[in-house]
């Protein structure tokens, strides 16, 4: 079963960063993010060093919603 998303956007306050990396429970993550002429989302991970790539595909359903 693919899943379906909805696309929505918020408008946050944005986060005191020292206060999170100050934190054990959070990990520190870069993401890069680029998209394909074809409709295919390509997804950089780095995290301590390890990178991983993440390729997903999506299919329209409205203008709101969509399968990955």
């Amino acid at each position: 079963m693919k899943n379906i998303e909805i696309e929505r956007k918020f408008l946050i306050k944005y986060p005191d960063i020292a206060l999170l990396e100050a934190s054990p429970e959070n990990a520190k993550i870069e993401i890069t993010q680029t998209y394909t002429t074809d409709n295919i989302r390509i997804r950089k991970w780095v995290e301590k060093g390890k990178t991983t790539y993440i390729k997903t595909v999506k299919y329209h359903i409205s203008d709101l919603s969509r399968i990955e």
